[in-house]
């Protein structure tokens, strides 16, 4: 018999749980991406929308690593897609924003690759960091990196702003 969890009262299966996590993922996206970008073109703010995908993966991330019951793994799991369903659209404006205009091709495809790069390697690096680490720490070293990031957006901002539209803050 297959592993089970307990989850809002009722027995389901680990791979019926796994698949319903994995299924969220998109649907945040689909939520998250469209209101990012109005947000990001409202405002002329990118960096402020960014910061506040990125404050959202960390929390995700923290959930994550708590090593909690399933609905607190359900919870960081629903966090982190919505966070990423906000920082895919946002980067990816951000990156033509920033491109010279005949450069935009080259660069917004080269971020589409490192896209795709990193969704076809990182689980496996996160599996070989698993099988080092307990999962936990493998959740709070990516707590740890949207930390840096978050950190490198606000010099960047800063660096970057060009007049009081652009100034970041969040």
């Amino acid at each position: 018999m297959g592993r089970r969890s307990q989850w809002g009262g009722r027995v389901v299966g680990v791979p019926t749980l796994a698949g319903l996590l994995l299924g969220i993922g998109p649907i945040m996206g689909i939520i998250a991406g469209p209101l990012a970008g109005w947000l990001s073109d409202r405002d002329g703010r990118r960096w402020r929308v960014m910061r506040w995908g990125l404050l959202l993966g960390i929390v995700g991330f923290a959930l994550l690593s708590l090593d909690g019951a399933v609905g607190v793994i359900a919870a960081g799991v629903m966090v982190v897609a919505f966070a990423d369903g906000i920082l895919t659209p946002t980067t990816m404006a951000q990156t033509g924003d920033l491109s010279r205009r005949e450069r935009q091709g080259l660069l917004m495809g080269l971020y589409a690759a490192g896209g795709d790069f990193g969704s076809a390697a990182g689980p496996f690096l996160a599996y070989a960091l698993a099988y080092l680490l307990e999962l936990k720490w493998v959740y709070v070293l990516c707590l740890a990196l949207y930390c840096l990031a978050l950190l490198a957006t606000w010099g960047v901002g800063r660096e970057r702003a060009s007049s009081p539209r652009e100034i970041p803050s969040l």
